[in-house]
């Protein structure tokens, strides 16, 4: 036995920091790994959420765990402290984080491995998504893990601490050949490739990497490179969502859920950019992952798709 989609990544408390503003305008539950979760969790209701955290999780996340259903059989407590981070924004959607215990961020690093998800794997896992620092060898054994389990392997990268570091295509080429679908944003491809100046120059690149990436572009939407298609989706607001937080996580596991169910590039986009959507609307994380609410996505997916193709 094992579960049919496992998201593994953070799971932090954040304070958000608006653009402009000195003070915090809310507190809430968040981290990558977490918003990943929902937006598989959208689309199936056998998920679990892989994290390293400390004691302090379960008081934070139980009635979150509780109201949307996600299994926490992969939370393990190996740290003194959940992370606690402020999120300040800036005027382009991007975001510092600032560590309120600082002396922990180095434990909370690149602390996905196979031991977490091995137990969490087995004959009914369709997709394994992951998100955070991860080096060359951990990549290596999790692709493995998934391979034994004929699961599909994703991971959203973060990139920013290759940032200014020479060889960053060979490292990326290395990480990306373990993956069935990776995900970075312009800002993070720009920061990790100084020749890259607009779009296309983005698109071209992630393109030479021939594993299928989902390059997300802020505001402007996405871009699903597969199987020599560029798919351009447009950012969508059919649920007159304001927050950005957490939407990149969720259009990304939302994508790569649809690979899973062996859709085309299209709809992975649309799958993504109705989840983000829909995301955007929840002052942090999704908490109605209802029957009801699955069916509205996927009508609006079905328009979209319909729309595009003509």
């Amino acid at each position: 036995m094992g579960f049919r989609y496992i998201s593994a990544g953070s799971a932090l408390k954040d304070q958000i920091f608006n653009y402009g503003e000195d003070t915090y305008s809310s507190e809430q539950i968040g981290g990558g790994g977490v918003y990943a979760s929902t937006g598989l969790r959208m689309w199936d209701d056998n998920v679990t959420l892989a994290v390293y955290t400390g004691p302090d999780f379960h008081p934070l996340f139980d009635e979150w765990l509780r109201q949307v259903d996600i299994d926490a059989s992969g939370i393990v407590e190996k740290f003194e402290h959940c992370r606690f981070v402020e999120l300040h924004y800036n005027e382009y959607g991007t975001f510092g984080v600032k560590d309120h215990w600082p002396e922990h961020r180095p434990l909370h690093s690149d602390k996905i491995d196979a031991a977490l998800l091995r137990p969490l794997m087995g004959p009914e896992t369709r997709g394994v998504h992951i998100l955070g620092r991860l080096l060359p060898d951990t990549i290596a054994e999790i692709a493995r893990a998934c391979r034994e389990n004929d699961a599909l392997f994703s991971v959203e990268l973060e990139p920013l601490h290759w940032a200014g570091l020479p060889g960053n295509y060979e490292l990326l080429r290395e990480l990306t050949s373990h993956m069935d679908m990776f995900s970075l944003n312009f800002y993070e491809t720009q920061k990790l490739f100084p020749d890259v100046r607009d779009y296309q120059d983005a698109v071209q690149l992630m393109q030479s990497f021939e594993t299928p990436c989902f390059l997300r572009i802020g505001t402007d939407g996405a871009y699903m490179l597969m199987d020599g298609q560029v798919v351009r989706t447009g950012m969508i607001d059919d649920f007159n969502g304001f927050d950005p937080t957490g939407c990149g996580n969720t259009s990304t596991a939302a994508a790569f859920w649809a690979m899973t169910q062996g859709y085309d590039a299209v709809a992975m986009s649309y799958f993504g950019a109705v989840t983000a959507a829909y995301n955007a609307a929840f002052k942090g994380l999704i908490t109605d992952t209802s029957p009801a609410a699955r069916a509205k996505c996927l009508k609006l997916v079905e328009k979209y798709i319909k729309q595009h193709k003509g």
